[in-house]
């Protein structure tokens, strides 16, 4: 009885049923669209971040330098002397990046003892400084020529990073594994 009444009723009111019937199918697809697309991107967002989880917890300890506390290793000796006017040389530097200073191996260990961190490790970042050129003489001292070099030397640097290799899930670079 309920479904003949039902039926006389969608008969006679075939254009509204229609409408509802339609409007309820784009409000369900529409809430179908939505869901797939809202798990689409966060699963592309997953993939993508996977590799960044963790790095904001890490904390940089560093020193400030000393003055006058040099921070710095020398190859290839000491600077020219006059007497090597007209020479090539080459000098190589060795230094703590950002002017800061290396960390004991002490305070390494008594950050790692404090409470709420997980572990410690010691890692290294240094700036090369490569120098290359001919030591020509000051006013007075020249080479003989009497033409100035325009370039008398050349200098190239760049940034050597380093981890602890005993530690491999400690580091700027553990996120990389």
């Amino acid at each position: 009885m309920y479904f003949r009444y039902l039926g006389r009723e969608l008969r006679r009111r075939a254009r509204s049923a229609t409408v509802v019937a339609v409007g309820l199918a784009l409000a369900i697809g529409l809430v179908i669209t939505v869901t797939a697309a809202a798990a689409g991107v966060t699963k592309a967002q997953g993939q993508v971040l996977r590799s960044l989880y963790g790095v904001g917890t890490a904390i940089t300890v560093t020193e400030t330098p000393t003055a006058g506390g040099g921070g710095g290793f020398r190859f290839g000796g000491a600077p020219p002397t006059r007497a090597q006017q007209g020479k090539a040389f080459s000098r190589d530097r060795l230094s703590s990046s950002g002017g800061l200073s290396p960390l004991k191996a002490s305070a390494v260990s008594d950050i790692a003892h404090l409470r709420d961190v997980e572990g410690a490790t010691g890692s290294l970042s240094l700036t090369s400084i490569h120098v290359t050129g001919t030591f020509s003489g000051g006013p007075g001292g020249g080479s003989g020529s009497g033409a100035a070099s325009s370039t008398p030397f050349s200098i190239t640097t760049f940034t050597v990073a380093g981890v602890n290799a005993d530690d491999p899930g400690l580091g700027p670079l553990s996120a990389g594994n």
